[in-house]
């Protein structure tokens, strides 16, 4: 996690965007309510964003062991293609 990743989840501030501004969490969510969305979905929401804050795309690293021998484009020619059409 990112020294400024830390301090804004300390603070309970989400960075929205690429390079966006820091707001509170709270209002992020808030604002979503106000839009339309639910409750529930606004936690959610929420919550990912908060994951994604603390650099949660950057936990694992692919290697070898983590990885299929089958890229997915191969894995929908071998697999899903003949399911579908079966």
């Amino acid at each position: 996690m990112t020294r400024a990743a830390r301090t804004l989840q300390r603070a309970g501030a989400l960075r929205i965007g690429s390079g966006g501004a820091a707001i509170p969490a709270e209002a992020h969510q808030d604002r979503l309510i106000q839009n339309g969305m639910s409750t529930a979905m606004a936690q959610g929401m929420r919550a990912t964003a908060m994951a994604k804050d603390a650099d949660l795309d950057d936990g694992a690293v692919r290697t070898p062991q983590r990885s299929t021998p089958a890229t997915f484009r191969q894995w929908c020619q071998d697999v899903l293609k003949p399911a579908v059409l079966a």
